[in-house]
């Protein structure tokens, strides 16, 4: 028996939109805050900062090799030195492209010399 599809746009697209799922040995799947597309199905969670997400195989998502970000120490109150990031050519270390999002265009992570992805900005879901 053939099943009728529904005549409102919206719950068809419900209806034939895929389930997204991670892949076996992620840690999430992210998705973009400002317009919840997928960005990523298989990262790995920062050890320390667990908003954070490192991965090398991503989706929707537009590097801006125009741009680019570079890390320089910088001394907090107390007086230790930490990282800090700012678009300075100058500053030695290593330099990343900002990636923003290909739906909104929201800066979700940055890109490195190593093509690592590094997510920030991003809602991790289960998969």
């Amino acid at each position: 028996m053939k099943t009728k599809k529904p005549a409102d746009p919206v719950e068809r697209y419900a209806e034939e939109e895929q389930t997204v799922e991670a892949a076996p040995n992620s840690d999430a799947v992210l998705n973009c805050p400002s317009c919840m597309t997928t960005l990523c199905l298989d990262c790995q969670q920062h050890e320390e900062y667990l908003n954070q997400f490192r991965a090398m195989f991503v989706l929707n998502c537009v590097i801006n090799r125009g741009e680019v970000l570079h890390f320089r120490d910088k001394q907090d109150k107390r007086g230790r030195r930490r990282k800090a990031a700012v678009p300075e050519p100058q500053v030695e270390g290593g330099a990343y492209n900002p990636v923003h999002c290909a739906q909104c265009n929201t800066m979700v992570a940055v890109y490195d010399e190593e093509e690592v992805y590094h997510f920030f900005n991003i809602i991790p879901g289960e998969g």
